[in-house]
C-alpha cells in the first residue's frame, strides 16, 4: 500500500424501520494524485422485529468494528423460539 490508507465507516439507524444503514469509504488515490478518491459501500440491513435497534453498541478494534444488537424483551412469553439470521436487504 501506498501513501495513507483509511477507512471512515458510517452508521445510519432508522428506528421507525428498524434498519441499519452502514455507509463506509476508502481512499483508493494513487500516491502521485492530489485529488482524494474514494470508494464507497452502502450496505443496509432491516432487523427482524425481535431485535430492538435502539439498543445499539459499537465497539472499534484496530481492524474491526463490531455492531451488537439486543432481542426484545417480550412481555407475552410466547416461549422459546427458532432463532433467525440477520439477513442483508437489498442494497439501494
Amino acid at each position: 500500500l501506498f501513501g495513507t490508507c483509511f477507512w471512515r465507516v458510517e452508521i445510519q439507524i432508522l428506528r421507525n424501520l428498524n434498519v441499519l444503514v452502514l455507509n463506509a469509504s476508502r481512499d483508493v488515490s494513487r500516491p502521485d494524485e492530489i485529488a482524494k478518491r474514494l470508494k464507497r459501500v452502502r450496505k443496509v440491513y432491516r432487523l427482524p422485529q425481535h431485535y430492538d435497534i435502539s439498543t445499539l453498541v459499537t465497539s472499534s478494534y484496530d481492524w474491526a468494528i463490531t455492531i451488537e444488537v439486543s432481542r426484545r424483551v417480550d412481555k407475552r412469553g410466547a416461549g422459546n423460539r427458532a432463532r433467525r439470521p440477520l439477513h442483508r436487504c437489498e442494497t439501494v
